[in-house]
């Protein structure tokens, strides 16, 4: 028996082993090809991820400083074998890794940023702080030869910054001639701070944040310029903006303003003997308003009577002792209003007739003698003609006088409450047969016959009956009026007034926004031995810019007011050093034969705000630029402004956006009540300024908010520009409270600073010294003598830790005491901000330990006794265990 026999089963050749080692042999040799790959491949990744968290870890490093720390890098050099990339060679040099046998260069770059359409575009570091920092930080590592490279980026902002990154600039000329004009203050409307003054050529400048904006240059002579809204950039492209300032073509306007408040007594006749016997007496009343008036309330008609008067009549029959009033004299009435620029006829019979013609009264008296007055003739004539002095006056129905007229004759004048002024003084044949008493239409009226009494509403009422009333002194043949000035009754065409009760004191303002304001004034007439009161007025200064293409020159509103009535009248053109009379014919309302009357009826719609503005020392200002309601209107030579607006709270801002420069902006609120006139003076405060410096060390720091306060409230703030100097205008004299606005963890030293400010000067702030408020605790984690690589967690407080630190829930970390940590690095170092203090710091490090078996524990170590001041780092190692 041989072997194969033996043990069951054939066996091997050698021939068959050797093949079946070769093909073994072929199998292991492949999957040593393939574990090289794979071992460089977990190579090549370990320093991806590793080369991720040291770029992550500066990130964060970087970004714990406060905005003002974190340095812009200003020297920068080209990062070796990667194209297009740079690092700060001067507060961030390059930094050398090693880990895991792999040798890294850490690289970091700061730049200041714009953000736009989610764009983020790197900025000089002289460009004007944007309040973003952008921060970049590569590592590289060598591989098989190659240099490998991963970048990461993150931004830092700091929302206090007032941004001045773009700027608006361009050229101010004269629009008529061209040619530059110079010293113009040219502002950003909205924003007084930023402003220009044109330097010889015309050109200015001005620093802005970017945004829309319009533009407006002023100068003395000129009309102010606006531009359309403008887009400055944030790109650092200036925005051009050119203004054109036409030069003020000035005329004035005039004329004569008068109130027609109501009914006036526009003739009186007391005795008129008539052909088939008896007399005529009659009152004449005249309706100069522009609305219908009542005279009775009731249908005209038999049972019409006095029992429903709204304009009552009454008579005193003649001045002597014995007399007394007939009030309310009874009527019937034929008519029962007067139409407005018509007249209304009562008298003491239904016909009278004078100089030929009839005339049928409007109202007439009762036929009974009634015994009401005392002294009536039997021809029931109410007042009598011969030597007595008399009145008659009408009253609304609760008895308040609306007009009144008396004389005197040989017994005296009647009551002074019955005539207005001065009485009539009639010598002593009093109101004679024949005679008449006929208001006058203006003071420069021609009384003749068929003059201006007939053509023109007879109103002029000066309040004096001596003067406003004409007195025919002239004998009459036979006995019938022929040649006096005719009653009318209230069919009769109407007649226009050209005068009224003189509006002594009316307000006058132009649309044109640099004309001012003025008021007609008190001035007279000489007719014979009288003087006769108008009030005319002339408002200077008034634009000829072109207003409509309809004027030869500008066509602007005219508004008059006074107490509670009112005037306009519009497309008024004026032309340069003339001057236009208003009404005229080609205004809206038009004048009335030619005379420039301006007649206040009415109310407006508006109300109407007059005022004073003048400093503190009681000067008038002229040329201050008031808005009311979003209308603009400038102080006159007087200090005086008035306007027009809508009734109800109106803002009114004297001195708007600070225009002139010598003096604060205010602001009321006052209420307006429509048709009525509102009084709101203002004294302004002569402005000053405030002017400081911000550093960091010895280097000037920009865009440092500095506030201003007072009693609590802020009046006013600027930012610091590139050299560090800030100025804050416009400010009242007192003193502020300067305060520098900054972010957490940056101190000033002062904090604030208090500073007087007087009229008309800059004061100096001084120096505020802005230090980082945090100091820092740096220093090597080892384990055994040995640097610790994986991270160890480091907590800083002032308070006791314990192990392990406790739980700090959000609810309640805004009242404990601030607890501090990190990690440290790689290279086994760590840096850790904190808030200087006067107390120690504890320190804790905890580090956890992987056993073997898998299980983690973590060891602590406490460090007390860590001192640190504001903006220095303590060095302190931590060696474990």
């Amino acid at each position: 028996m041989n072997a194969r026999q033996l043990f069951g089963r054939a066996g091997i050749t050698i021939t068959e082993l050797m093949i079946a080692v070769m093909v073994l042999s072929v199998g292991v040799a492949g999957s040593f090809a393939s574990f090289k790959y794979i071992v460089r491949a977990l190579h090549v990744s370990r320093a991806h991820s590793l080369a991720a968290n040291l770029a992550q870890e500066k990130i964060e490093i970087l970004k714990n400083l406060n905005y003002y720390g974190l340095m812009v890098t200003t020297a920068a050099a080209a990062i070796p074998n990667i194209s297009g990339s740079s690092y700060d060679t001067a507060s961030y040099p390059a930094e050398t890794i090693v880990i895991a046998g792999i040798t890294y260069h850490r690289y970091s770059y700061v730049t200041l940023a714009e953000i736009h359409n989610d764009v983020i575009t790197a900025m000089s570091y002289t460009y004007p702080d944007t309040g973003i920092k952008h921060v970049i930080v590569t590592v590289t590592w060598t591989d098989a030869g190659a240099t490998k490279s991963y970048t990461l980026s993150n931004l830092l902002q700091n929302s206090k910054v007032n941004t001045l990154n773009s700027s608006i600039s361009g050229t101010i000329t004269k629009l008529t001639g061209g040619g530059a004009l110079s010293s113009a203050y040219v502002q950003v409307q909205g924003y007084p701070d930023w402003n220009a003054t044109s330097a010889a050529d015309g050109t200015y400048s001005i620093s802005v944040t970017s945004g829309y904006y319009t533009m407006r240059a002023s100068s003395a002579q000129y009309v102010d310029a606006v531009s359309a809204q403008v887009y400055a950039s944030p790109y650092g492209g200036a925005s051009n903006v050119d203004l054109a300032l036409p030069a003020i073509g000035t005329g004035t306007i005039a004329g004569y303003a008068w109130l027609s408040p109501n009914l006036v007594i526009s003739q009186v006749v007391v005795s008129s003997q008539q052909a088939g016997g008896g007399y005529a007496q009659y009152v004449e009343l005249y309706n100069p308003t522009t609305a219908q008036i009542s005279i009775a309330d009731c249908t005209p008609g038999p049972t019409c009577t006095m029992a429903s008067p709204t304009v009552q009549l009454n008579m005193r029959p003649h001045a002597s002792g014995s007399a007394s009033d007939c009030l309310n004299v009874p009527l019937l009435y034929i008519s029962t209003y007067v139409a407005s620029y018509h007249y209304y006829l009562i008298a003491n019979r239904v016909n009278i007739w004078i100089g030929g013609s009839k005339y049928t009264a409007d109202a007439y008296y009762q036929t009974l003698d009634d015994g009401l007055c005392n002294g009536m003739d039997t021809s029931n004539n109410r007042i009598l003609n011969i030597d007595k002095g008399g009145a008659v006056w009408v009253t609304n129905s609760a008895g308040s006088q609306i007009d009144a007229v008396g004389w005197a004759g040989g017994a005296g004048p009647p009551p002074s409450n019955e005539y207005e002024g001065s009485y009539i003084n009639l010598t002593s044949n009093g109101m004679e047969e024949n005679k008449q008493l006929v208001r006058i239409s203006s003071p420069t009226a021609n009384v003749s016959v068929g003059g201006d009494l007939e053509t023109y509403g007879r109103a002029y009422d000066s309040g004096n009956n001596a003067t406003d009333f004409w007195y025919n002194y002239s004998g009459q043949a036979g006995n019938a009026m022929t040649s006096l000035h005719p009653p009318y009754v209230s069919t009769a065409a109407a007649k226009l007034p050209i005068a009224g009760v003189p509006a002594v004191g009316a307000y006058v303002s132009a649309s044109d926004p640099y004309s001012g304001s003025t008021q007609a004034y008190a001035s007279y007439i000489s007719s014979g031995s009288l003087s006769l009161l108008y009030a005319p007025f002339r408002l200077v200064g008034v634009s000829t810019t072109p207003a409509s293409a309809s004027c030869a020159g500008a066509c602007w509103t005219v508004e008059i007011a006074s107490n509670s009535y009112y005037a306009q009248i519009s497309t008024v053109s004026v032309l340069q050093n003339i001057t236009t009379w208003i009404p005229n014919t080609n205004t809206v309302a038009a004048s009335t034969g030619g005379v420039p009357a301006a007649m206040m009826t009415g109310s407006s719609l508006n109300g109407f705000i007059e005022g004073n503005i003048s400093n503190v020392a009681g000067a008038n200002l002229s040329g201050i630029q008031v808005l009311i309601n979003g209308v603009t209107k400038t102080t006159g030579s007087n200090g005086d402004y008035f306007i027009s607006t809508s009734s109800g709270t109106a803002t009114v801002i004297a001195n708007v956006n600070y225009a002139n420069n010598n003096y604060m902006q205010a602001l009321e609120a006052p209420t307006v009540v429509t048709g009525q006139i509102t009084t709101q003076d203002f004294i302004l405060s002569q402005a000053g300024a405030i002017r400081g410096y911000v550093k960091a060390g010895s280097t000037p720091l920009p865009s440092i908010l500095v506030s201003a306060t007072r009693s609590g409230s802020e009046v006013g703030a600027a930012s610091s520009d590139n050299t560090g100097f800030y100025t804050i205008r416009n400010l009242s004299t007192g003193t502020y409270t300067l305060t520098p606005i900054l972010e957490a963890g940056v101190t000033s030293d002062p904090v604030w600073r208090n500073v007087a400010v007087n009229a008309g000067s800059t004061a100096d702030a001084s120096t505020f010294t802005i230090t980082n408020a945090f100091g820092g605790i740096a220093g090597t984690v080892t384990y055994n003598g040995s640097i610790v690589t994986t991270g160890v967690l480091v907590i800083a407080s002032t308070n006791a830790i314990t192990t392990p630190p406790a739980i700090i829930y959000g609810s309640a970390a805004a009242s404990t005491t601030p607890t501090y940590a990190i990690s440290s690095l790689a290279d086994g170092t760590y840096s850790l901000p904190v808030r200087s203090s006067a107390s120690n710091y504890n320190v804790l490090a905890a580090m956890p330990i992987v056993s073997n078996n898998g299980t983690v524990t973590v060891i602590y170590k406490n460090f007390p006794g860590v001192t640190v001041s504001a903006s220095q780092v303590t060095p302190k190692d931590l060696p474990l265990p």
